[in-house]
């Protein structure tokens, strides 16, 4: 299994279903097995302390490619 398939840690395959909230800060997805989840999409006030809570490293230099591109790297976390 690749990051691709994951949110949040949680498996998000087979979705048969996916619908935001109004104010579009939670998203709700069900899936094959009729399971309700709820995701907390609303975008963190201190976006940099997020990630780094989520990621548990740094980021390699193929993701700093991938996802801050044209800036130099730099340490985040």
């Amino acid at each position: 299994m690749n990051d691709d398939t994951t949110i949040d840690g949680r498996l998000a395959v087979d979705l048969t279903a996916v619908e935001f909230r109004p104010g579009g800060k939670a998203l709700f997805t069900t899936d094959f097995i009729g399971r309700v989840q709820q995701w907390d999409i609303a975008r963190p006030a201190d976006l940099k302390t997020a990630v780094c809570a989520i990621a548990h490293r740094r980021l390699t230099r193929e993701e700093w490619k991938r996802y801050v591109p044209g800036r130099e790297m730099s340490k985040v976390c």
